[in-house]
């Protein structure tokens, strides 16, 4: 049956459980064809991983002691030779089986998929005598293209929702990995239509409960930059520059009126990371506006953002540390620091510095007490702008571990993710292009290119 040469047959009034390992993750509309066994109870059971008694996954390959955890479909045989399937699609890796049988044999005489997934290539190609880089290409791939149905989604097994920071990275990996801009250009119209009177975009978009984290809309605006450098399409950028003014217009209001308190409905809840991601996008924007003839905007928003980089680096570098103090519960932190470089908050020549202290000694800075994946992207673009590029590859250990634990996607987390098959940890499949082979845009709309490998041990 497993290898497709023969039914299963349940005998009449018998109880059968049967696991199926898929060997990876994957999305579609299960396809069950059933005989027999009018009255009998087919229970499907889709999960993700199996857990154990505490609710951990550990090592995916492993069953013992393991139980499936998801949404289930329940078919109800009429004893005539059917086709089942559920009405939207399904993500597994494990599909159980729980089969009651009445006086009537059941036969499954075949269970099988149809994939279902946004319809582009994987065409960029990266090759290294590496054998740990390969799996890590490959994982981040299947991740993107899981969760590319019809937009971007978050995770293809809990939210199901288009979120900005998520796609942000999604997006620009996508883009890079596929060449196909036409989900990237459907994000951002749809976070732009979510835009509300007061400024801001919603979290995520398409929904029908709004939710706002005004960091957010910041990735947004940075999407668009990074939509500008790739693609030659002005005339689809510069619809979005009055949207883009109403969200920085939100956040100076705020970062002037709240000086060091946090942000309302702040993400991080962090005042020192949001004003420090406020001022890198700021500088996005002043190229974005100038690019577009409008000078004025551009000068505002640079001055602004030199503004925010002198008075947070006045107030929060610690000389003989040698590194930009958080909040005092936090201490000092990645997120603030990796900021800092990006933002060209702290000397240029200080930024090579600050990296190579977090790199020799991770414990000098605290991260993410949920280690969330999505910032490491931010990490490895303050690697390659501090000179650093050549030790991006020393630091996959997240992905790494993912893929020592049986993981075909990457998860959410960087330890005991609630989703294995996240976007946001996708980014190597993006650096391993613009870092490693070093492959970038040198002027917007990818006019010229620039190519500055950072091989590493490569």
């Amino acid at each position: 049956f497993v290898a497709g040469l023969a039914p299963l047959r349940i005998p009449a009034n018998g109880k059968a459980t049967i696991l199926l390992d898929q060997g990876t993750l994957t999305v579609g509309y299960p396809i069950l064809r059933l005989s027999g066994g009018k009255g009998a109870e087919v229970h499907l059971t889709y999960s993700e991983a199996l857990y154990d008694s505490k609710g951990q996954k550990g090592n995916r390959n492993q069953i013992e002691g393991k139980h499936v955890m998801g949404p289930e479909d329940v078919f109800l045989p009429d004893g005539a030779e059917r086709e089942y399937r559920p009405l939207w699609t399904r993500n597994w890796r494990w599909v159980q089986l729980d089969i009651q049988t009445l006086a009537e044999p059941l036969i499954i005489e075949d269970i099988s998929s149809l994939l279902c997934v946004y319809p582009a290539a994987r065409v960029a190609v990266f090759e290294s005598e590496s054998k740990d880089l390969q799996p890590i290409w490959d994982a981040a791939w299947r991740t993107l293209a899981l969760n590319a149905q019809e937009t971007f989604i978050s995770d293809i097994a809990w939210e199901r929702l288009q979120y900005v920071a998520d796609t942000k990275v999604q997006a620009l990996t996508w883009l890079n990995l596929t060449g196909d801009d036409r989900l990237v250009r459907l994000a951002i119209e749809d976070f732009d239509a979510s835009r509300v009177p007061f400024g801001l975009t919603q979290a995520r978009y398409p929904a029908n409960l709004e939710q706002f984290i005004p960091t957010f809309s910041l990735y947004w605006v940075s999407m668009m930059h990074d939509y500008w450098m790739y693609r030659d399409d002005d005339e689809f950028t510069r619809q979005f520059l009055p949207g883009i003014g109403n969200v920085l217009d939100w956040w100076e209001r705020q970062v002037k009126m709240r000086g060091d308190q946090p942000v309302p409905w702040s993400w991080t809840s962090n005042a020192i990371s949001d004003k420090l991601l406020f001022s890198l996008t700021l500088r996005q924007s002043a190229e974005l506006f100038e690019h577009f003839g409008k000078k004025c905007e551009a000068a505002h928003y640079r001055q602004l953002s030199e503004e925010i980089n002198r008075e947070t680096y006045a107030s929060n570098f610690d000389p003989r540390r040698g590194l930009l103090r958080d909040t005092p519960q936090r201490g000092y932190t990645q997120e603030v620091n990796t900021l800092a470089v990006l933002a060209d908050a702290v000397p240029r020549d200080a930024q090579r510095d600050i990296m190579e202290r977090m790199l020799k000694d991770p414990s000098a800075v605290n991260s993410d007490p949920s280690d969330f994946m999505f910032f490491r992207y931010y990490f490895g673009r303050a690697l390659k702008k501090a000179g650093l590029g050549d030790r991006y590859i020393e630091n996959l250990q997240p992905w790494e571990n993912m893929m020592r634990d049986g993981m075909t996607t990457f998860g959410e987390l960087a330890q005991n993710p609630r989703s294995d098959c996240h976007p946001w940890g996708t980014s190597p499949g993006y650096e391993f292009l613009a870092t490693v082979a070093g492959i970038e845009p040198a002027s917007p709309g990818f006019r010229t290119v620039r190519i500055e490998p950072s091989l590493g041990s490569l």
